[in-house]
C-alpha cells in the first residue's frame, strides 16, 4: 500500500523550479516580431509570452547552449580550466560563418580564451574546438548538450551540432531559461556578455548584440549577426538601498534590425516599470513540518535551499502591499518513511489576493529512516484503516 502512495506522491510533484500560474500582463507590452518572451530572472516569472514555446531553429544562438555545455563539462576541473586546447583542421573548416576568431590548425589556445570568444562574439570555430576537446568528438558533445538541456527544463530544444545547423530546435522560452541558468551558475561568465569587443591574435571584433548600445542597463547576452534574433538582459539598481532587478527578453524572427532591438528594449523597460519582484523566503528556509508514518521521526521539515522570489504587478503591490500574499503547502498525505534528504515532497503554492501566481517544489530537509517494528506495525494499521488519501495542506500568510 505504501508503495502505491509513494508512486502517487511522486507523480504529483512538478520538476520545474517555478511555475507561474496567473501573472497579469502589462497592456503596453506588444511585439511586431512573431515570437517573444520576457522573464524575471530572480523569480522565473513569465511577464510576456508571444508564442514563447514555438519551436524554431536557433541558428547562431546555438552557441549559447554550446557555451553552457562547455562550462558544465569543465566545472570543478582545474586541469580543464587552465588547459590549452589543440585546434584541429576540421574545427577551422566546419563553420563558414563570419562569427569566428579565425583559429589556426595546429595551434593551442587557452580554454578560457575560447569560452570568452563564444560569449562575446559567438565564435563558432571556438565552439567546435572546445566541443572536441571536452567531449572527444562533436557527436559526444551534442549528446552532452541535449542531456544538459533536459536537465534544466529546455523541453522545446533538440540539438544536432555544436553550432548553427539544420534539424535543430529551440524556443524563445528555452533560450531565456538557458541565459538565466548561465547567470545563476556562472555569474563571472555572464559578465562577459556585456563586453563591447573581443581581441585575439591582433584582431578586434565587436559584440554583434546591438542592444548593448541601447541602454547602460542592458548587459547583453547574445544576438544573431543580423540582430533579428536577440537575447537581452536588463540589470538595474536605483540606489544602494534597493534590490537590483534582473530581466531577460528574447525576440525572434524580427522584421528588421532596428525594430527588433527597439522591441527587445521595450520589453525589458516595461517589465522593470510595471512589475516588482519580492523575496518571500531566504535561502535554506523550512516552510512546514509535516507528519510522517512508519519512520524513526514523526515530523519532516520541508523547504528550499534557494531563496524564493515572486513577481507581481507594481499597481497591485502598491494598492495592497505585501499583506496580499498567502502561501499553501500541498503534498500527498500521508507521508511514509523512509524519506531521503533532498527528495521532492510537494509544492508551495503562492497567491496574491487569493489569485494563484506561482508554485515551487518543496524538498525534504533531512533524512527519515524506518521506525521500529512496533511503531511501523501501528502505522501500518492506521494506513489500512484510512479510506482516502488526499492532498494535505497548510495555509499561511506572508
Amino acid at each position: 500500500l505504501h508503495k502505491a502512495i509513494r508512486r502517487q506522491r511522486q507523480m504529483c510533484i512538478r520538476d520545474s523550479f517555478l511555475t507561474v500560474t496567473g501573472t497579469a500582463r502589462a497592456a503596453s507590452m506588444q511585439l511586431a516580431a512573431p515570437i517573444g518572451v520576457l522573464i524575471d530572472a530572480e523569480s522565473g516569472a513569465v511577464l510576456f509570452d508571444q508564442k514563447a514555446h514555438e519551436r524554431i531553429n536557433p541558428g547562431e544562438l546555438t552557441c549559447l547552449m554550446a557555451l553552457y555545455t562547455a562550462l558544465k563539462l569543465s566545472e570543478g576541473k582545474t586541469q580543464d580550466a587552465t588547459a590549452s586546447v589543440p585546434v584541429n583542421y576540421e574545427d577551422t573548416q566546419r563553420s563558414q560563418s563570419s562569427r569566428r576568431i579565425y583559429l589556426v590548425s595546429g595551434t593551442f589556445v587557452p580554454l578560457q580564451t575560447l569560452l570568452q570568444s563564444i560569449a562575446v562574439v559567438g565564435a563558432e570555430d571556438s565552439s567546435l574546438a572546445v566541443a572536441r576537446f571536452l567531449s572527444g568528438s562533436y557527436e559526444a558533445f551534442v549528446r552532452d548538450m541535449n542531456r544538459l538541456a533536459r536537465d534544466i527544463g529546455m523541453t522545446d530544444s533538440s540539438f544536432t551540432f555544436p553550432i548553427a545547423s539544420q534539424n535543430q530546435t529551440s524556443s524563445a522560452y528555452d533560450l531565456a531559461l538557458l541565459a538565466n541558468q548561465i547567470r545563476i551558475e556562472f555569474p563571472e561568465v555572464f559578465a562577459w556578455f556585456s563586453q563591447a569587443e573581443f581581441s585575439f591574435s591582433g584582431h578586434t571584433q565587436n559584440n554583434c548584440n546591438l542592444s548593448l548600445w541601447k541602454s547602460p542597463s542592458i548587459n547583453g547576452v547574445m544576438a544573431s549577426t543580423s540582430n533579428l534574433n536577440v537575447i537581452s538582459s536588463w540589470l538595474r539598481q536605483e540606489n544602494e538601498k534597493t534590490i537590483p532587478r534582473s530581466l531577460i527578453s528574447v525576440v525572434l524572427k524580427g522584421k528588421n534590425r532596428e525594430k527588433t532591438i527597439d522591441e527587445s528594449f521595450n520589453l525589458l523597460r516595461q517589465g522593470w516599470l510595471n512589475y516588482e519582484t519580492i523575496k518571500l523566503f531566504d535561502d535554506n528556509t523550512t516552510i512546514a513540518r509535516l507528519d510522517v508514518l512508519k519512520g524513526n521521526r514523526d515530523k519532516l521539515d520541508v523547504g528550499f535551499s534557494r531563496a524564493v522570489w515572486v513577481t507581481v504587478p507594481h499597481k497591485l503591490l502598491i494598492a495592497r502591499g505585501t499583506g496580499g500574499f498567502s502561501t499553501r503547502v500541498v503534498y500527498m498525505h500521508p507521508l511514509v518513511a523512509p524519506i531521503k534528504k533532498g527528495e521532492k515532497i510537494g509544492t508551495l503554492q503562492v497567491a496574491f489576493e487569493q489569485k494563484p501566481i506561482a508554485s515551487f517544489p518543496l524538498y525534504a530537509r533531512h533524512d527519515i529512516g524506518q521506525g521500529g517494528y512496533i511503531s511501523r506495525l501501528i502505522d501500518a494499521v492506521r494506513l489500512k484503516t484510512t479510506e482516502n488519501y488526499s492532498s494535505g495542506h497548510e495555509t499561511r500568510n506572508k
